[in-house]
C-alpha cells in the first residue's frame, strides 16, 4: 500500500501537508491551495523517495497521480531542481483548469 492510496476524498488541509512533511520518506512538499478555501490543498508536488509525485484534487472526487519525474542523484544531496516543481505545478493546476496567479 503506498502513501497516497490512504488519501481522503477531499482537499487536504494545511495539518494533513504539515504531517505528510514529517514522514522520513518525504523530503518536501509544494502544495497548491484554493484561494477561496486557504486551508484546503487541491494539488501537490511531493517528493517522496527520490521521486517528485505531482497529485491534483479532481472533479471533487479523488486524488489523482498526473505524473512522475525522477531525480538525478548528486554527491552533496541538496535539492535543486526547483524548475521541475515549477513545471509539475503548471501542470497540476492545467489539470485543475486554472491558472498562475
Amino acid at each position: 500500500m503506498g502513501l497516497f492510496d490512504s488519501l481522503p476524498a477531499e482537499p487536504l488541509s494545511r495539518a494533513q501537508i504539515s504531517r505528510l512533511e514529517q514522514m522520513d520518506a518525504v523530503g518536501g512538499t509544494h502544495s497548491i491551495y484554493s484561494q477561496t478555501e486557504p486551508d484546503s490543498a487541491y494539488g501537490l508536488v511531493i517528493l517522496l523517495n527520490e521521486t517528485l509525485r505531482a497529485w491534483a484534487f479532481l472533479d471533487g472526487e479523488e486524488w489523482v497521480e498526473i505524473r512522475t519525474a525522477d531525480l538525478e542523484t548528486r554527491d552533496d544531496t541538496e535539492f535543486d531542481d526547483y524548475d521541475l516543481v515549477e513545471e509539475l505545478h503548471d501542470e497540476i493546476l492545467s489539470e485543475l483548469g486554472a491558472t498562475k496567479v
